[in-house]
């Protein structure tokens, strides 16, 4: 039930990710509830005020769109609902710890660590498979090598 509700706002959100007006007043409004408890019902489920939370589902949607690597950074801080790019860049960078055009450089360090973290598990899978043949081949010579 709670998990429905945090769903529903995030939906709500969504909906009017680019209305930068959109605020804590208007989503309770959409919601059907007031301010008072909907502020009370974020903080209880999600430990963030109203108002962090909203700029949460904005710059989660915001790295969705950088990803995808089609709007500039400016672009895509109006399309989420921050009417400043210096704001969405500082708020951005409180949230992950880095400025959002340092995004594509985090995707590629990700991409090459996972290629590497892959190539590491093949070596030891292959070192496995090499540690086996010659325990095998060991034991067969060492019962061809008796004789009666």
């Amino acid at each position: 039930m709670e998990q429905d509700f945090i769903k529903k706002i995030t939906r709500i959100i969504e909906e009017n990710i680019s209305d930068e007006q959109f605020g804590v007043s208007e989503l309770a409004a959409a919601i059907g509830m007031s301010r008072s408890n909907l502020l009370r019902k974020i903080k209880k489920q999600t430990s963030l005020s109203a108002s962090r939370f909203i700029s949460q589902v904005r710059l989660e949607r915001a790295v969705g769109m950088l990803k995808k690597q089609d709007h500039t950074v400016s672009e895509v801080s109006f399309k989420v609902g921050f009417n400043s790019t210096s704001y969405f860049i500082k708020c951005f960078r409180e949230h992950f710890g880095y400025p959002p055009g340092e995004l594509g450089k985090r995707m590629e360090e990700e991409k090459e660590q996972e290629e590497d973290a892959a190539r590491s598990q093949q070596l030891t899978d292959l070192r496995i498979e090499i540690k086996n043949k010659r325990r095998s081949i060991l034991k067969w010579l060492s019962h061809g090598l008796r004789r009666p």
